[in-house]
């Protein structure tokens, strides 16, 4: 007897579309291709622990030889994250990260179409999504710690447009990138590990390029952050890859459209490695720059944004297929649209919205907390923040919108309080100011504060720069060529301990001083694996010590000691790296309910003799 598949391809009686339709259902035909879901943290979520372990769930069993070379997992601003790739089940992945993220920070998790089912099948179009790592609880009050000047000698005028900050040398503190208008380079600013800094490297980009726009991320696969700027006279890119030391190669320039305003970076295929998309304004397009594998770009491919003079533009599954799609403000025709990714790289045009007249800057996140992606745009010449939720399946649904100052130039998305929302952070060149708006969790904002400028307000990161696990606001102002730092202020309570450059204690990213001075212990989860650091000078001798903690510290020659001494016990004792840090991964136990605090300190021989580090207070629970 014929089997199914000899009758469908031997004999011309039967028709094609029939014979398509048995092979489908037979059991040897009829499996599926893989698609993923991010179980845990959920994706979009606005508050995942900085340890947080990433659990993907496949519809079909996976082939478990395709899983560890196809997940990509990267902090915005810690960089590319290594770990532990594993199947908990043959359709379930895990991730388990060897190092704590950055507090605050967004997150992306990318799997390539490299990852297969155990029937061969090839994971279509890839997958893309992220998440939000919570930031510490903090005051919400801000206060200019430093203002940092730009100039060289003699220089008049840069236009430090844009600021990027990143970890360019792998000692756990964000280093800061400034792009320049006027003198074409880039600037790094290496970051002490407690948020001071120091000039150490310029980068020359082409000779009146322009250079603006701009967005890190590592392309050619070397676990470095490289950075990718879109010149607006030289109607290019530069990409300009990390040494991983603290600076840059220098710069690979590519053809694009017109005056690229905008810049984003997202794998527009599946493939594994980093694309880059550019909103060009005087071309009213968008280019497409597919990368080669190695950090290098194929020819631009010009498409339509979906309005007139796109400028602004930003990447994120806006119907939630697993699809990184393109969010696109439109400067001439005052709307936003999305660009929904069919997998391979090309757009159609879903959904468009009204915003305020002329936007300038796109940022997205979860607002509502409902599971989709909304965006905000300034709107430069209505001098307000346009919000747009997500309607679902890449949907724009309402538009409202809050007062900021005059000629707003960019905006951006962080938890400023700590409470598990995303607020909002207005850059206004005329107002000269940056206006913060309070989320009241539900995506509206009720509360505002303005940070001033010195001159202009033209961009701002909102990053956690000294390391305490509360977010901080650095404002550039491009008259004055200034780097303003606002940092949260706190509570001091005498007979503590500070944190210290010399020897500074962070669970899990942080470096709060929990329980002192009136702030509640660290809660840490049971069943899960944390992270305590510890930083100070490069290879200098350090011990560990845990304990009950002490109601008030103990002054010592080496600082204020903080446990109680006969219940002291020691963890262990080591060197601190060549980068001046060391970090240690625990996993706690299950526990029937929350247990006593204990506490956590560290003693750190520095050239300059013994210091203590600040104590943390530490509550488990389930």
């Amino acid at each position: 007897m014929m089997s199914l598949l000899t009758r469908c391809t031997g004999s011309p009686l039967l028709r094609p579309a029939l014979c398509s339709a048995l092979i489908a259902a037979s059991p040897a035909f009829g499996q599926l291709a893989p698609r993923l879901q991010l179980l845990e943290p959920a994706a979009n979520s606005r508050n995942a622990s900085p340890a947080a372990s990433i659990r993907m769930r496949s519809t079909e069993p996976l082939d478990a030889q395709t899983i560890a070379s196809s997940v990509y997992v990267a902090g915005r601003w810690s960089g590319p994250v290594a770990g532990v790739v594993s199947l908990l089940d043959p359709q379930t992945i895990v991730f388990a990260p060897a190092r704590a993220f950055f507090p605050g920070e967004s997150v992306s998790v990318r799997v390539s179409s490299a990852l297969r089912s155990r029937a061969g099948l090839s994971l279509r179009g890839g997958f893309a999504t992220g998440f939000w790592i919570a930031s510490a609880p903090g005051s919400g009050s801000f206060a200019l710690a430093q203002t940092i000047y730009l100039r060289d000698p003699g220089e008049v005028l840069l236009q430090t447009y844009g600021v990027f900050a990143a970890d360019l040398d792998g000692d756990g503190a964000a280093d800061l990138s400034a792009v320049n208008e006027q003198t074409d380079d880039v600037r790094v600013l290496r970051n002490d590990g407690c948020g001071g800094y120091a000039r150490t490297a310029t980068n020359r980009l082409p000779s009146g390029s322009q250079p603006s726009t701009n967005e890190g991320a590592d392309f050619n696969g070397d676990g470095r952050i490289d950075l990718a700027v879109g010149d607006l006279l030289g109607n290019a890119i530069s990409v300009l890859m990390g040494n991983g030391s603290g600076g840059y190669a220098p710069a690979q320039t590519y053809p694009t459209g017109v005056m690229p305003r905008g810049l984003c970076v997202l794998d527009l295929e599946g493939d594994g490695d980093l694309d880059i998309a550019t909103a060009n304004r005087s071309s009213s397009n968008v280019g497409l720059h597919r990368n080669r594998g190695d950090g290098t770009f194929d020819p631009v491919q010009l498409i339509d944004g979906g309005g007139f003079g796109e400028t602004a533009i930003a990447a994120g599954d806006a119907n939630g297929d697993g699809w990184a799609d393109l969010w696109v403000a439109n400067f001439a025709s005052d709307t936003v649209t999305t660009l929904l990714n069919d997998g391979q790289g090309n757009f159609t045009a879903l959904s468009w919205a009204n915003v305020g007249a002329r936007p300038w800057s796109i940022a997205l996140g979860d607002l509502d907390d409902d599971g989709d992606l909304d965006a905000v745009t300034c709107d430069s010449a209505a001098d307000r923040a346009s919000i747009l939720r997500g309607g679902g399946g890449g949907h724009i649904g309402s538009v409202t919108s809050v007062p900021v100052g005059a000629f707003p130039l960019a905006v951006d998305l962080g938890d400023l309080e700590g409470d598990g929302d995303l607020d909002l952070v207005v850059s206004t060149y005329s107002g000269a100011s940056y206006a913060l708006w309070r989320n009241a969790g539900d995506g509206s904002f009720a509360a505002r504060q303005d940070l001033p400028a010195s001159s202009a307000g033209s961009c701002a990161v909102l990053v956690d720069d000294d390391r305490d696990g509360d977010l901080d606001v650095i404002g550039i102002d491009e008259i004055d060529d200034a780097l303003l730092v606002y940092r949260q202020t706190e509570p001091s309570a005498p007979g503590t301990q500070a944190r210290s450059c010399d020897a500074a204690l962070r669970i899990d990213g942080s470096a709060l001083r929990a329980g002192v001075a009136g702030r509640p212990p660290l809660f840490l989860r049971a069943n899960r694996a944390h992270f305590a650091g510890l930083s100070g000078p490069p290879r200098a001798p350090c011990v560990l010590f845990t304990g009950h903690p002490l109601s008030l510290a103990l002054g010592t020659p080496f600082g204020a000691w903080s446990l109680d001494p006969a219940l002291t016990m020691l963890v262990g004792t080591g060197a601190l790296g060549a980068t001046g840090e060391i970090a240690l991964r625990f996993d706690l136990p299950p526990v029937p309910a929350r247990t006593a605090p204990f506490a956590l300190q560290a003693l750190v021989i520095a050239p300059t003799g013994a210091v203590l580090s600040n104590a943390e207070q530490v509550v488990v629970g389930g």
